[in-house]
């Protein structure tokens, strides 16, 4: 499945007809695919809505750390910030995932800098 296929209004649609015409449930790779095509094509506000659907809607799939990891990639590409600071490590830790190593080091440098964190903790990971 991807947004392409079926646009980006319809992702939601697609997903319910599957589950109730051929029986497959989305699990969390779908979702997982699903908030990275958003994430990918720009679609905010409706990767925002399928990962709140997916959280109330579908009792059988927890949003696990790898989805709010593509919700921050979704409002980092969105140019939205993050207002807890408590998520200061994500983005530093998606770029570690992918060996990104200079990258982490520009994003705890940023975040020292803008003071989002005390820097404390990433003191230690250095």
């Amino acid at each position: 499945m991807e947004c392409n296929a079926c646009g980006k209004d319809q992702v939601l649609e697609l997903i319910k007809l599957m589950e109730e015409e051929s029986k497959v449930k989305p699990d969390t790779v779908t979702f997982m695919a699903v908030l990275s095509g958003y994430s990918h094509g720009g679609f905010e506000d409706k990767g925002l809505e399928i990962f709140d659907e997916m959280v109330e809607w579908n009792d059988e799939v927890e949003a696990e750390i790898e989805h709010y990891g593509c919700v921050v990639d979704l409002l980092g590409r969105a140019g939205r910030s993050l207002k807890n600071a408590g998520n200061c490590a994500i983005p530093s830790n998606l770029h570690a995932s992918a060996r990104r190593m200079e990258d982490v080091r520009n994003v705890r440098e940023l975040m020292m800098e803008k003071a989002s964190c005390d820097g404390g903790d990433w003191k230690k990971l250095d």
